[in-house]
């Protein structure tokens, strides 16, 4: 698995959602993530992840309660026990948009 570069100069740019609220409805949602070091990663069951590309869009669904504003929510903070794959990426990344 390896990401891709999100712009053709290099770099992350943005802020978290902008200053708008996110929805407490399910749907699906988007991180922009830019990787604090090069190499690889162990993603759990997933394998290994390249960090190589200078930002990674990490796309899923939040389909239980409190939608997207409470998957987001958990997204932004590190998991002492990683569930979702993003979970075990975050400690290697920032996140820079949602």
């Amino acid at each position: 698995m390896t990401g891709q570069a999100c712009a053709a100069g290099g770099g992350c740019a943005g802020v978290i959602q902008a200053g708008r609220a996110l929805p407490i409805l399910p749907g699906t949602y988007a991180v922009l993530l830019e990787p604090l070091r090069s190499g690889t990663l162990g993603i759990g069951r997933l394998g290994e992840l390249d960090l190589s590309a200078a930002c990674l869009v990490y796309v899923g669904s939040a389909l239980g309660p409190g939608g997207i504003a409470a998957r987001c929510a958990h997204h932004l903070r590190l998991s002492r026990r990683p569930h979702w794959h993003l979970d075990w990426l975050r400690p290697a990344c920032r996140v820079r948009a949602i």
